[in-house]
């Protein structure tokens, strides 16, 4: 599907869903919600770090930074 792009563009599709990724992450509030028939090993090949789990992990810190709890992991 991709074999059109080059590797810099590749990259660039990466960043970008990513993002937008992030971006749904942030509307739902829940990873579990967003990811739940996850495929990680689909998901993030060769130690590529999941942005939907980047974002829970980043929200948790911020909650608990804050003083508030979560409820999504």
């Amino acid at each position: 599907m991709l074999d059109g792009l080059g590797e810099a563009e590749v990259r660039d599709l990466g960043a970008l869903l990513a993002t937008l990724l992030d971006g749904l992450y942030q509307g739902s509030g829940s990873a579990d919600r967003m990811c739940r028939l996850c495929d990680r090993s689909a998901c993030t090949p060769d130690g590529v770090e999941c942005p939907v789990g980047a974002a829970d992990r980043a929200a948790a810190r911020t909650a608990a930074e804050d003083g508030a709890g979560t409820d999504h992991g």
